[in-house]
């Protein structure tokens, strides 16, 4: 039950008849409200929400039915709805290879375990490359720092380490690790390829898990723009466990590169003694998918016409390999409880009789697991004409 969070002191002032008594509101009664909304959510029938899925298409006319129960108008370019395509690709390990060529030798790279391709729009079937390693692979020039200057990376594999200096902020790290920057900076840098070494001082998904997911399907917007995602002809994940390989006749050890990670200090680059052969099978589609878009119109005739976000992502990760026998991937909390919160925010408002100034925009959107994409699509095509004056998202609500 919801007992005490930060939003509770606007609540107060705001909960919707029903839910209060002659002392105050119903703490209980708002709790049990809004874990309501989560257990439908993340309930079997929603099939983890994958974008494009059906189970996506039921938890959007839920929340569409919750919207309007909240006064809300539709703002999207269809209703609640703001529709957007995909192009879909998936992993076909039985037609993938990799190979660390040193001379006559060659050492086959076991799929699943050691590494995993990463299929894009723009991945090749066939490529065979020399290997450098760029360190971090980061190029800052704000911060006057950059791993790829002074680098011969032109039709060459970069070979990087997830991650950064200790004393960079988390969000430039962030930032500069996203799909599009990555990308862009490689390819101003000539590179072909990408392989990208998990780093394992970072809290993120285990190897399994990770290599699990590659096999899911891989989504891009059809439609990116100029500023979008364009990425490079290949890409490969690595488990730092098995990269060893990679750095055997190169003078440096994956050993030395693992501990130099959690300081200050820059990582070494230097070219790789392999060329990496890489062979990637993929099937491909399309899909359609849809932000989920409500307004409440400001009072304020000077103001009306710009906007307050109030957003988070409605997409989870769908169906795949069983944990614990359940292969549904429910989302409850990441982020079932994200737009619960929203839901119940717009109610609030709504009963409370106080109407702001500016228009507040409720934003589900889709693709968040897939790279942002449902925000991306959102911050590109925005469904009002106003300006966005700012955003609240909310995203892991417990």
């Amino acid at each position: 039950m919801v007992r005490q969070t930060g939003l509770m002191p606007w609540f107060a002032a705001m909960a919707a008849p029903g839910v209060r008594s002659p002392i105050g509101p119903d703490w209980d009664a708002l709790g049990r409200r809004w874990w309501s909304h989560v257990g439908v959510l993340a309930d079997d029938r929603m099939e983890g929400r994958e974008t494009g899925s059906p189970g996506y298409a039921r938890a959007a006319e839920y929340v569409i039915e919750q919207f309007r129960a909240a006064g809300l108008q539709p703002a999207g370019t269809e209703g609640f709805l703001q529709p957007m395509e995909f192009r879909v690709r998936q992993l076909d390990l039985s037609r993938s290879s990799l190979d660390l060529v040193r001379g006559a030798d060659i050492h086959r790279v076991a799929l699943g375990e050691e590494a995993m391709p990463i299929v894009s729009s723009g991945t090749v079937e066939q490529l065979e490359a020399d290997a450098i390693f760029v360190g971090y692979g980061l190029s800052v020039p704000e911060l006057h720092y950059d791993d790829l200057a002074g680098l011969d990376l032109r039709g060459k594999f970069a070979v990087l380490v997830r991650g950064g200096p200790s004393d960079m902020s988390a969000p430039i790290k962030a930032h500069c690790q996203s799909p599009e920057e990555r990308a862009s900076a490689l390819r101003r840098a000539g590179a072909v390829g990408l392989i990208s070494i998990v780093n394992p001082t970072i809290p993120e998904l285990p190897w399994p898990r990770l290599a699990s997911g590659l096999l899911m399907p891989r989504m891009e917007l059809r439609d990116p723009g100029p500023g979008g995602y364009h990425p490079l002809p290949m890409g490969i994940a690595y488990n730092p466990e098995s990269a060893g390989p990679l750095f055997e006749g190169s003078g440096h050890t994956v050993e030395e590169v693992l501990s130099a990670l959690g300081t200050p200090a820059a990582l070494p680059r230097f070219p790789l003694a392999v060329r990496v052969r890489a062979r990637v099978g993929f099937s491909q589609g399309a899909a359609t998918c849809h932000n989920v878009v409500g307004v409440l119109p400001g009072a304020d005739p000077a103001l009306k016409d710009e906007y307050v976000v109030v957003s988070a992502h409605l997409d989870h990760l769908g169906v795949g390999t069983p944990i614990n026998g359940d292969p549904v991937y429910h989302g409850a909390i990441d982020n079932a409880s994200g737009v619960a919160s929203i839901i119940e925010i717009a109610r609030a408002i709504h009963y409370s009789g106080i109407r702001p100034r500016r228009s507040i925009l409720f934003l589900a959107v889709t693709g968040e697991e897939k790279f942002l994409l449902g925000s991306e699509y959102f911050a590109g095509h925005p469904t009002v004409t106003g300006p966005l004056v700012a955003n609240i998202n909310l995203d892991s609500v417990w």
